[in-house]
């Protein structure tokens, strides 16, 4: 069983996470550079109890003072964002972000980039990938017996629909593959039965060979 947001370990929604984000952020960089509140305030032009605000979340600034905090601190404003996935120096940062957050481990494997994450150390990611990873095998295969357009469309379109209800899609998945099993096992005993009834075996009254 994964955690769905219907689970006791759901993940919080909290209103507007984003100025938290970005506050962290820039404190983290300020510390990194050994530059007080004050002097980072001094270069963009604020006060230190305006960049404290901002550190702690308490008020986001807006797009032009972030580059301004950025350029101040000599870094790329991206560094202070939610990574963007629409850009590769977006997807890149989003990759730096799992570097820390979750142990992402980049390798170079006969000319290929590998990325992985370290076994028992970051909780059900890698069973969650590992499940990500059936569930493509299964689709492709299902792409590659498709006999029209129409039902590769409705076999991308319900990928989608298991992405969006991810984890909690793996669970209904498994639901329905043991409801089909159990399916088949009872028309093969209820097959075994007529086969039986048929011949009467059990009182072993074989047909005649």
């Amino acid at each position: 069983m994964y955690d769905t947001p219907h689970s006791d370990n759901k993940r919080e929604i909290v209103k507007d996470e984003l100025p938290n984000r970005i506050g962290s952020r820039i404190r983290k960089t300020r510390l990194a550079l050994d530059l007080k509140q004050a002097e980072l305030g001094e270069k963009v032009g604020l006060t230190a109890d305006r960049i404290q605000k901002y550190e702690n979340g308490a008020r986001k600034p807006k797009n032009e003072m972030l580059e301004k905090i950025a350029a101040a601190m000599n870094i790329e404003v991206d560094t202070l964002l939610d990574p963007s996935l629409d850009s590769d120096l977006g997807a890149v940062f989003a990759l730096f972000e799992l570097e820390k957050t979750r142990e992402l481990k980049v390798k170079k494997s006969n000319g290929r980039n590998i990325l992985e994450f370290e076994d028992g150390k970051n909780g059900p990611i890698n069973e969650y990938l590992d499940e990500w990873i059936k569930k493509k095998a299964k689709i492709e295969r299902k792409l590659e017996k498709a006999s029209s357009e129409e039902e590769r469309k409705k076999i991308l379109n319900d990928y989608e629909l298991w992405k969006m209800r991810f984890p909690r899609s793996c669970d209904e998945e498994k639901e329905e593959e043991e409801a089909e099993r159990a399916k088949d096992k009872d028309k093969a005993e209820e097959r075994l039965r007529m086969v039986r009834e048929k011949w009467q075996i059990g009182n072993n009254n074989y047909p005649e060979s």
